[in-house]
Formats: C-alpha cells, sequence, structure tokens
C-alpha cells in the first residue's frame, strides 16, 4: 500500500513524575486511514491521542502535519475533532438541543444539525432528553458533536466501550463510512482486537509507551493467515511482556 502521511509523529515522549507514560512514540498516519492504536489497558494509548490533540503537553518530539512541523493547540483549529474518554452532555437537554449548544459556538446552522442528526440515525430521537439515551446513541451523539467542525482528523477514544454487539456492530459500519462516505482520516485507540480487525486499515501496537509494531491490516493479514485467532497471537507476541493494568 502506497504511503501518503497526513499526519506524523516523531519520537514522542511523556512523563508524569517518575512514571515515563510516553517513551518515543513513532507514528505515521496516512490521509483516509482508518488509523487502530493497540494495546492492553494502561499502556499509554489515551495520552498518545491527547498529546496528537495539544490536550497534554509533551516532553520532547514533533508533530508534522502535511509535512510541516506544527506547534500550538491542535484542539483549536477545525483540522481535528474527537470524542476522548466518556463523552459528556447536558443529560436534561435533548439530543438536538445539546447539538445546538455546540454548533452556536462554531456558527453551525440549525439545518447543518438536522443533516448530521440524521446521518447518525439519531433524527428520530432528537427531541428525547439525553438521559434517556442508550450508550449507542450517546456514542452516535458524540461523533455528530465532534462533526459539526467539519474536521479532517476524526479521533475516537475507545468508541465501542460498554455497547451490546448490536451497538459494535453498528459502530464499526459508521467508522467505515467516515472514512468512505465522508473521506475522514479516523485514529482510534481500542484493546478489543476484533473490532481493530473488522475496522481499521492501518495499526499501530504500543507497548511500554513505544510502537513497537506499524502495518497496514493488509500486510498483517499476510502474516497471519486472514485468521483472527492468529492476529490475537501475533498481538500477544508484541505486548506479553509489557506493562499494562
Amino acid at each position: 500500500m502506497k504511503e501518503n502521511p497526513l499526519l506524523q509523529i516523531k519520537g514522542i515522549k511523556k512523563a508524569y513524575g517518575d512514571k515515563q507514560v510516553l517513551n518515543g512514540i513513532q507514528m505515521t498516519i496516512n490521509e483516509g486511514d482508518i488509523y487502530g492504536l493497540l494495546g492492553p489497558n494502561g499502556v499509554g494509548k489515551t495520552t498518545t491521542l491527547k498529546s496528537i490533540l495539544g490536550l497534554v503537553s509533551v516532553d520532547a518530539g514533533e508533530f508534522v502535519y502535511k509535512g510541516k512541523n506544527w506547534k500550538g493547540n491542535r484542539s483549536n483549529n477545525c483540522i481535528f475533532g474527537a470524542s476522548i474518554d466518556e463523552p459528556v452532555f447536558y443529560n436534561h437537554l435533548s439530543g438536538i438541543e445539546n447539538l445546538r449548544v455546540f454548533g452556536s459556538l462554531v456558527g453551525i446552522q440549525e439545518k447543518e444539525i438536522i443533516r448530521i442528526m440524521k446521518d447518525f440515525d439519531l433524527y428520530d430521537a432528537r427531541n428525547e432528553k439525553v438521559k434517556n439515551y442508550s450508550q449507542g446513541m450517546r456514542q452516535r451523539l458524540a461523533i455528530s458533536r465532534v462533526f459539526l467542525n467539519n474536521p479532517e482528523v476524526i479521533i475516537l477514544d475507545e468508541p465501542t466501550n460498554g455497547l451490546d454487539p448490536n451497538g459494535i456492530k453498528y459502530m464499526r459500519a459508521l467508522i467505515r463510512r467516515l472514512s468512505e462516505e465522508f473521506g475522514k482520516t479516523v485514529i482510534l485507540s481500542t484493546h478489543l482486537l476484533g473490532e481493530a480487525w473488522h475496522t481499521c486499515t492501518k495499526i499501530g501496537i504500543i507497548r511500554n509507551g513505544t510502537v513497537v509494531v506499524e502495518e497496514s491490516i493488509e500486510e498483517v493479514s499476510k502474516k497471519v493467515g486472514n485468521d483472527i485467532d492468529n492476529f490475537e497471537e501475533f498481538f500477544i507476541k508484541y505486548t506479553e511482556d509489557g506493562i499494562h493494568d
């Protein structure tokens, strides 16, 4: 697969006190990728995503976007949109009221909010209070909120957490739509290997704050014989001696 780098992360390091969380992260995300950052809990996946967004400062390393060294607060522009940690909403408001609040901050018109809710199958529940939304609906509302600013890159932290099998299947299809239909580059973290196998086009496996494997799913599939069980063994090979929860 031909590389078309959109975002390169070079040698990112981050420590909290005496604990080294990121230890020279190297990643190359190509335009149009669905890039899965994989690893057990507690190995630095969320910190990596937050560093990309500029939500945490880094101790060393650089970010290169479209071939140019890129500094500053990356969260304050329309390049990135993200849903990190558990999505937080005004639970006493309806779905559409929540999007109106956030839409008002970026000048989004009502017709665009309605279009986005239709795109993500939330229109019929637009007037229902968010406190009554299922976990799957809340996740879709979070992605709808991300979409309000029409970002080039969408970052999702464990997007299938807490979903039932139907919700997981829907989220898989939605993430693929973000890339294939809407032309977005997607970076997601997960510790669920099946989700990466069925959803991503490229993966990075993180261990002890370092990306130890970075390959396209096509390349990995050739190595493991297109077998999810073999993929699990492939993953364990690179992570079993690492530090995690």
